[in-house]
């Protein structure tokens, strides 16, 4: 079963061995989202997860609500992390579950800035603490076959995905926002086409270079009908994951 760690008293803990961390983010999202957007829906994703039975249990962490973001800084609203800072974060988590016995970590990241370093920082906490490490980023696990428009260039940042997921899962709070939706794809430049065109490149692109506007993709379809779709998808594909993790 899976069930939220903060909710548990320290006896509850004892002997746990399959913990997950999710990592958000606090950055701005264009005209029509809040900056806490990659925070809301990485509570989502783990809020669907809590009684689902995969196998073993597993143990959802307090989000971490600030990421690597740098490439959002400047616009308004942005906080961010350092590599290091981020990276120490993770660690010194890792080192505390790992006194506590826990042999398993799975890291869960609402933020695509975030996936390279979480994807780097598995090795290591393998070899240092002898633990299991998997890293999932929210982002690849979206229906692209399914919804062809879960794929870049419609969804990238606040483009088609993430809009349809908001108004799906926060539509009437945030309505004030979501109604300022764009109504076109993100302007084209050459750092657009750059992300476009290149393939198996690093690129240290900041947001200014590709969008003036902030959103990157095409949000001008997004519809709650979608969103609840990439949602269901989303939340199947992880317990797929854990289930396999687990060896069932």
């Amino acid at each position: 079963m899976i069930t939220l760690w903060a909710e548990k008293a320290t006896t509850e803990l004892k002997g746990v061995k399959n913990v997950i961390l999710p990592i958000g983010s606090t950055e701005q999202h264009g005209p029509h989202m809040p900056v806490g957007t990659d925070t809301y829906l990485t509570d989502w994703a783990m809020s669907s997860l809590v009684g689902e039975d995969v196998g073993e249990d597993f143990y959802i962490l307090p989000t971490i609500p600030y990421g690597k973001s740098i490439e959002h800084l400047s616009f308004p609203g942005t906080i961010t992390l350092g590599m290091n800072t981020l990276t120490m974060i993770i660690e010194d988590i890792a080192s505390s579950l790992s006194s506590g016995g826990v042999s398993r970590l799975v890291i869960i990241s609402g933020h695509g800035g975030n996936a390279a370093l979480i994807d780097a920082i598995t090795y290591d906490i393998r070899k240092k603490y002898q633990m299991e490490c998997y890293g999932i980023n929210i982002g690849s696990v979206y229906p692209e076959k399914e919804i062809p428009k879960c794929a870049f260039p419609f969804s990238m940042h606040a483009g088609f995905a993430e809009t349809s997921l908001m108004k799906a899962l926060h539509g009437e709070k945030f309505a004030h926002l979501l109604d300022k939706t764009p109504k076109k794809i993100s302007e084209e430049s050459r750092g657009f086409e750059l992300l476009s065109t290149l393939s198996h490149t690093s690129y240290g692109w900041a947001t200014e270079d590709v969008s003036a506007e902030g959103y990157i993709g095409d949000p001008s379809d997004s519809n709650k009908k979608d969103g609840e779709r990439i949602h269901l998808a989303v939340k199947e594909q992880i317990l797929s994951v854990l289930r396999t993790i687990v060896g069932k």
